[in-house]
């Protein structure tokens, strides 16, 4: 900074120091001209020396003698160096103009560390911001950084320091980049990639060099999922920087290199494949680095500070972009993941570290994850993850420990086993017993009607594990002996709704036998079901199905007796809110009053804290919600719904399978707000993608499919296509009541009528 000072404004750094001397005598023992106890020579300044000696007799004859000369800058004190580069100019810049200023910035302050190999007792620019005394009003200092350990810092400089943590602007950088982004492809005239300036800036996790870099590549690199030109190069510099930084830990290239495979490539191999960022002691549990030396895992992070994003909570990459560079098969062996073979070992960690013991398990990470890394080497062809993998999720103790941990839950143990079920044809069965024992041991029945019942890719999974519900073997196996016969009712119910969900009248028959046997005349006291409301609740929705309102209405109000009766809140709100929806429907509840109820069912849903059914409960009264405002046309509420279905937990966890997909329940959602909003010509082509083949022959008999026929053939009128409306409404005209079609056929009628 001084250098830069004294070349741009040069008047600001010291005078120039020349001496001169002129002596002349005529006897003398020494002779000496200019004498200098201590001289620091400036690096921003000319020091010389000029004499003139005269003398007809002398001894020794000395033009300068300096009992310390300090000319090195590595021996200049910090304050020496602070006072001639930065302060004095100050003030003589003040002087000369209050208006003006000198900012110095530091740009990269986390990777300076590791470029220049700093270590700890040396100084470094952080020892100086931390010691450096109060500068003047005109000299700031401006420091970038990732998160650091800078406490110290902060402590000895909190009454002069502003801290601007750029997190809190997250979105609007995102924002800036997407607007970057298109303006780019518009440059270029590229078109027909709708979503792409925005996929564009959430990969880029706002580092704009990211989009900078994909935009030399447009229109070649369309796709943001490579790498863009350049950061290869960027990541193969810091990479190597952080390789030389760590053999400066221990003497010799041999050793250098036995350090860095041995420590930092399965660290840089581990974060590239883990599922989230991990916590830093962790990361060095699962690494098997020396628990003796705790300092030891901040070396390593320091020496790779250029390319992770290191705080208290986690370690991450820099940019995601890094695990891509890492895992290409082409990069050099010593950085090189090999994505297969780190799966494997990483999982074989945490079971090496926890499977003896699940049931104390607290590690959130291992307990979420270390089935899903099986499963990930197994779909990268490592054929040693099959025993492992099969035998974790065969594990009660696992399965157990994962379901009950708050932050992991059942959900989580669910989607183990749906990925599992695809990567282990040959061993499903042991897949169905190992989460039937569980769904036993907990009493998760519930649990599972609530997530795999309603995911698209676990059918066939469900379809296998409820029957093994009410095994008599693993019943007596795994549930206590006064509670396998209330069990076998409850895995009996899970049936009859799992087959009334399939569809179509013989569907609905054998579902209405089955709860049908499960309830008899004489049940009452101690001796009912305690599933008895979810009973009558099935029974309530299977005549809506078949069309009587009434018989639907009398058992929606039996179970809400039930739950009156056993204070089940819960369940007295999830059967009130079919039976308002009954009513609004059938015009005995105003649009105020059922609006109140579904916000006021929201709220107690809402307070329940993490829950998938209480999550699937609020996605269901959001949907309500939805068909009020078509109802109503109300657009804003309508918007407002979209919005909370696309941020919807259960939805994104359990209910979404991708955007193309007719199963996916965002898809519909996205369909009627566009027809709220009477976008007609965009409402069109979501209804096509949610009915799908439906439309080409005979329709399914998926429930409620007449409402879907029906909002479809409104759009096909408010777009200006009667006939092609006429054959939607001729073909939801013909679909069976036991659909639930009876309530939207008047309207379809209706609807026909007025287009004859």
């Amino acid at each position: 900074m001084g250098h830069q000072i004294a070349v741009l404004r040069p008047e600001l750094m010291d005078l120039d120091l020349a001496v001169s001397a002129t002596m002349e005598v005529e006897q003398a023992d020494d002779l000496i001209g200019v004498e200098i106890g201590r001289l620091v020579v400036s690096s921003f300044r000319r020091t010389a020396f000029e004499t003139r000696q005269s003398a007809a007799q002398a001894g020794q004859v000395i033009a300068v003698r300096i009992g310390e000369l300090i000319d090195d800058l590595s021996r200049t004190s910090l304050a020496d160096l602070t006072r001639q580069a930065l302060i004095e100019p100050a003030a003589r810049l003040a002087a000369a103009d209050r208006s003006a200023s000198i900012v110095l910035l530091i740009d990269g302050l986390d990777e300076i560390g590791a470029a220049t190999g700093w270590t700890g007792g040396e100084d470094s620019i952080v020892d100086w911001l931390t010691d450096c005394a109060e500068l003047p009003e005109n000299l700031r200092v401006v420091v970038t950084t990732r998160p650091l350990p800078l406490e110290q810092f902060y402590r000895r400089q909190q009454d002069r320091c502003a801290r601007i943590s750029l997190d809190g602007h997250r979105q609007q950088i995102e924002d800036d980049i997407a607007e970057y982004a298109a303006f780019v492809l518009a440059q270029a005239g590229i078109t027909g990639h709708p979503g792409l300036d925005r996929e564009v800036a959430r990969k880029a996790d706002n580092v704009f060099l990211y989009a900078a870099l994909w935009a030399k590549t447009v229109p070649d690199l369309l796709e943001p999922q490579s790498l863009p030109d350049g950061l290869d190069d960027l990541y193969e510099y810091l990479v190597g920087q952080a390789r030389r930084a760590s053999g400066r830990r221990v003497p010799g290239k041999r050793a250098g290199d036995s350090h860095w495979k041995a420590y930092y490539q399965p660290l840089l191999a581990t974060l590239a494949i883990a599922f989230t960022p991990l916590p830093p002691q962790s990361l060095a549990r699962y690494l098997g680095f020396p628990a003796s030396s705790p300092d030891f895992l901040a070396a390593v992070l320091e020496d790779l500070g250029p390319i992770l994003r290191v705080n208290h909570d986690q370690v991450r990459f820099c940019h995601g972009s890094l695990a891509d560079f890492l895992t290409t098969p082409s990069r050099q062996e010593y950085w090189r993941v090999q994505p297969s073979t780190n799966h494997l070992e990483l999982a074989r960690s945490l079971i090496g570290l926890h499977g003896h013991d699940w049931a104390s398990c607290e590690d959130v990470y291992a307990l979420t994850y270390t089935a899903r890394h099986l499963v990930a080497a197994l779909e990268e062809d490592v054929p040693e993850a099959l025993d492992p993998l099969v035998g974790l999720l065969a594990d009660v103790p696992f399965g157990r420990a994962k379901a009950r941990h708050a932050e992991v839950g059942f959900g989580s143990l669910v989607t183990d086993h749906v990925a599992a079920w695809t990567v282990v044809p040959d061993r499903r069965d042991e897949l169905a017993r190992g989460l039937a024992r569980v769904v036993i041991t907990l009493e998760a029945h519930d649990q599972l009607r609530d997530t795999l019942g309603y995911r698209t890719d676990g059918r066939e999974l469900h379809e296998r594990v409820l029957p093994l519900l009410g095994d008599e073997d693993l019943l007596r196996e795994h549930a206590a002996p006064d509670r396998q016969q209330a069990l076998a009712l409850v895995a009996a119910h899970s049936e009859s709704a799992r087959i009334r969900r399939l569809g179509g009248a013989a569907n609905l028959e054998r579902a209405g036998e089955i709860l049908r046997r499960l309830v008899s005349a004489d049940v009452s006291g101690d001796e009912e079901p305690g599933n008895l409301s979810a009973i009558f609740y099935d029974f309530a929705y299977l005549e809506f199905l078949l069309g009587d309102a009434e018989a639907a209405r009398s058992w929606f109000h039996r179970s809400i007796e039930v739950d009156e009766r056993r204070g089940n809140t819960k369940g007295l709100y999830m059967t009130t809110s079919a039976l308002r929806r009954l009513e609004f429907h059938l015009s005995e509840l105003t649009p105020d009053a059922y609006q109140a109820f579904l916000d006021e069912a929201e709220a107690f849903f809402s307070g329940l804290g993490p829950d998938a059914q209480g999550e699937r409960w609020i996605m269901t009264l959001t949907f309500h919600r939805l068909e009020l405002a078509l109802a109503t046309d109300d657009p804003a509420l309508a918007d407002a719904q979209l919005a909370a279905l696309e941020d919807n937990t259960w939805l994104r966890d359990y209910g979404r399978t991708d955007d193309r997909a007719k199963d996916d329940l965002i898809t519909i959602a996205r369909a009627r707000t566009e027809l709220a909003r009477q976008n007609w010509t965009e409402a069109i082509p979501l209804f096509e993608q949610r009915l799908g083949e439906d439309l080409d022959g005979d329709p399914d008999h998926r429930e409620e499919m007449a409402r879907d026929l029906y909002d479809y053939a409104t759009a096909m009128v408010g777009a200006g296509r009667p006939d092609d409306a006429q054959r939607v409404l001729a073909v939801a005209s013909d679909l069976p009541d036991g659909t639930g079609a009876w309530l939207w056929k008047p309207r379809i009628r209706a609807l026909r009528d007025t287009l004859e």
